[in-house]
């Protein structure tokens, strides 16, 4: 799902003056290509062509916002889930219905007004048909505008999710904030995420493609995430929603250097290990640890720790044989 392709979004004048700006310029160009009628005839044909390039303009741009936006049914469980986590759903599906239902208010009308219009009827009558035209639109128009502030706000959080290939082998990289994980990221493909010597670095969720057995892998390095899932931040619910519905294999990134304690990232990975997944353990930064520090590390612990990229690579190669 390309979020980036949701239409912007603006506030009822600003398509009020669009729609009766564009009419009144076109309707003169139409206007004139009638020269050769009679004037009163001209005026009538003229006045209900503006009523219609109005009608139009209503209908083009309020289909195209309301089907830019994701619907629910044609998302997966990822894309639904973080979109749910992300704005009240039904509020959105409202007032898209909303905005369609005024397109087609916007279309009786016109048909209305363009019916009032009779060859021969005084000027003044017809300017006053477009005037109560023009005043019964607007206040259709005007009446969206809490709906557009929604989904206004709603497209600004949409257009930054990111875009996953649900289709493809996936390794989600896990662990604590600053513990290695972007710079893993960055040694496993050619991604270049934001790497910092702090806490909360990756604001998103980071892809990057490799191609294992010549075939092409997802690595997506999550947020780093606390064991807190009952105050996740919608970052960390990102990276939450990553692991549940993504992963095919979690890499799980120990960081030994002390900046948290091995109780907390083993009480991390206890709430990963409820997701029933496949995970790989890594220790990140061994170019500055003691080797003592690994071995005792490793010597404690069941299991297989690998320390080194190419051994990580080997082993998602046989993940993915597996897989296939």
């Amino acid at each position: 799902m390309a979020f980036t392709k949701i239409q912007s979004v603006e506030t009822p004048e600003f398509y009020l003056n669009t729609a009766f700006s564009r009419a009144r310029k076109q309707e003169k160009q139409y206007r004139n290509s009638l020269k050769k009628s009679e004037k009163s005839k001209r005026v009538i044909l003229a006045e209900k062509h503006r009523i219609s390039l109005v009608k139009d303009y209503f209908k083009n741009t309020f289909y195209k916002l309301v089907s830019s936006f994701p619907s629910t049914d044609n998302l997966s469980e990822f894309y639904v889930e973080l979109l749910s986590s992300y704005a009240d759903v039904d509020k959105m599906k409202k007032s898209l219905s909303t905005l369609s239902w005024a397109s087609s208010k916007v279309d009786e009308l016109a048909r209305l007004h363009s019916r009032k219009l009779k060859e021969g009827m005084p000027y003044k009558d017809v300017l006053s048909v477009r005037k109560s035209f023009y005043g019964r639109v607007s206040s259709i128009i005007r009446r969206l505008d809490k709906h557009l502030v929604f989904l206004k706000e709603a497209r600004k959080v949409f257009v930054s999710f990111p875009v996953v290939k649900e289709n493809l082998f996936t390794v989600c990289i896990t662990g604590f904030p600053n513990a290695g994980k972007s710079t893993l990221l960055s040694r496993l493909t050619s991604a270049k995420p934001g790497i910092g010597s702090y806490a909360f670095t990756t604001t998103q969720l980071n892809l990057g493609y490799s191609r294992v057995n010549h075939r092409k892998v997802q690595f997506i390095d999550c947020p780093g995430t606390l064991a807190r899932p009952d105050k996740m931040n919608y970052i960390e619910k990102q990276a939450y929603l990553a692991v549940k519905y993504l992963a095919d294999v979690v890499v799980f990134v120990y960081d030994l250097t002390g900046e948290y304690s091995l109780e907390s990232q083993d009480a991390l990975l206890e709430k990963i290990k409820g997701f029933d997944k496949t995970i790989l353990f890594f220790i990140s930064k061994t170019d500055i640890l003691e080797k003592n520090v690994v071995e005792e590390f490793v010597a404690s612990r069941k299991g297989e720790f690998l320390v080194s990229v190419e051994s990580l690579k080997k082993v998602v190669s046989e993940k993915l044989s597996e897989w296939a």
